[in-house]
Order: structure tokens, then C-alpha cells, then sequence
């Protein structure tokens, strides 16, 4: 076969190849199974072939792939801020299939934190639990719920009274302030208030998330929570 019919093929196939990945890439995204971790991961990968020695046409292809796919990561992205997606999550600190759900929302939370609007409520069952629940609380007045949030479901099987200013302290927190706030239970109704509100939401215990409105009840993991959020944008 000749030079020029086999440079002909050989940028054909390439065409093809960077055509069919950004249609996959396009009906995934329809279908609510990716979000833009997924495609920077695509992206990355058509530029370490973009490195390869490619004909120039094969290279004219993956580059028009490589800017469809930054298209379609704004276009989820800016969907995502403009919907305001709202995800509330009852819950209680010393729950166990809470934890299992704490870790797949921090992955959400970490890599979303710019388009969604996350808001903790507590729905503590027993006395324990309702004393964490305001600690929590009391770290948010100053500023470090989420830090102190993390910490007590790092630490699940240790959230006694001392434990929770020893966390406290950990984080650097105004000792005096937040200990002032827990031992006088400064919190109680606001504690209290959110567990009403769930129990009114048809809530018997945790973890229960509310994503843009709609109920989801169970041990949920990152990709259901994803897809729920990407649901909620269409």
C-alpha cells in the first residue's frame, strides 16, 4: 500500500477514534453518568496521545475532541451554580451508617463545594448524641463546623463530653468560648429545632438526604449521590 493511503488511513482512524470518544463522552453525561472529574480524566488522556508523533490531521482531531470535552465541563459546571443545587443531610454523629455516608458526602463536598449549597441537620436519637450535636454547633460560631463535623465522625466511638472540648482544643478553637457555649447548653434548641423539622419531613432516624427537595433514605454511596445531583440539574 502506499505511503500516502497508509498516512490516509492511519488519520482516519485517529479521526474516528477522538469522534466516537466525545460522542461516548456526550451521551454519559446525558445519561447522568459523568461529572467533570470524569472528563478532565478523558481530557488527560487525549492530551498524553496528543504527545504521540501523530500526523497533523490526527492532531487537528484530538484537539477539536479535547475543546468539546472543556465545553461540556463548563456547561455541567456553570448548570450545577446557576440551579443552586441544595443538599441537606439529617443526621447524627454517632450513627454508624451515617459515618459510612459521611465519607462518600466528603468527596462530594470536597470536589462541589463551589456549586452546591450543603447544610447539616442534626437528628439525634439519645441524649449522647444530642450533646454532639451542639458541639457541633458551637464550633460553627466560630467558623469551623465542617473542620470540627469531619473530626467527630473520625473519631465515632470517642464523644464524650471531654473528648468533644479535647477536639476543641485540637482545632485551635476558643477553648473558653466553645466550652462556655457546650456546658451551657447554649445550643439545645437549635439542635432540637432541626430534629423537629425532620421528624416533620417524615424522618425516623439517619442518614436521610434532601437533594434539591426529593427524599433519598439509606447507605448511599458517591456515585448514587452524584447521579441524584446531576437528576436534579435536568
Amino acid at each position: 500500500m502506499p505511503k500516502k493511503n497508509k498516512r490516509k488511513n492511519k488519520i482516519n482512524v485517529w479521526k474516528s477514534v477522538s469522534f466516537y470518544l466525545v460522542l461516548f463522552l456526550f451521551l454519559s453525561i446525558i445519561v447522568n453518568m459523568l461529572m467533570p472529574k470524569d472528563i478532565d480524566y478523558a481530557i488527560r488522556k487525549l492530551q498524553s496521545i496528543r504527545q504521540e508523533n501523530l500526523p497533523q490531521e490526527a492532531q487537528k482531531h484530538i484537539e477539536n475532541a479535547i475543546t468539546q470535552l472543556e465545553k461540556a465541563k463548563s456547561e455541567i459546571n456553570d448548570s450545577l451554580h446557576v440551579k443552586g443545587i441544595l443538599v441537606e443531610e439529617f443526621s447524627e454523629f454517632d450513627c454508624v451508617e451515617c459515618k459510612k455516608v459521611f465519607y462518600e458526602l466528603r468527596k462530594i463536598r470536597n470536589e462541589y463545594s463551589n456549586n452546591i449549597t450543603f447544610i447539616y441537620r442534626h437528628f439525634p436519637i439519645n441524649a449522647a448524641s444530642k450533646k454532639t450535636a451542639e458541639a457541633a454547633e458551637c464550633a460553627k460560631d466560630q467558623g469551623r463546623f465542617w473542620e470540627y463535623h469531619d473530626k467527630l465522625y473520625a473519631n465515632q466511638a470517642l464523644l464524650g463530653v471531654d473528648d468533644l472540648k479535647r477536639y476543641a482544643s485540637d482545632l485551635s478553637l476558643d477553648i473558653l468560648k466553645f466550652n462556655d457555649c457546650l456546658d451551657k447548653s447554649i445550643k439545645e434548641n437549635y439542635v432540637k429545632s432541626d430534629f423537629e423539622k425532620g421528624k416533620k419531613r417524615g424522618i425516623k432516624s439517619g442518614p436521610v438526604l434532601f437533594i434539591a427537595g426529593k427524599k433519598f433514605a439509606g447507605n448511599l454511596t458517591y456515585e448514587d449521590i452524584r447521579v441524584l445531583i446531576i437528576n436534579a440539574t435536568v
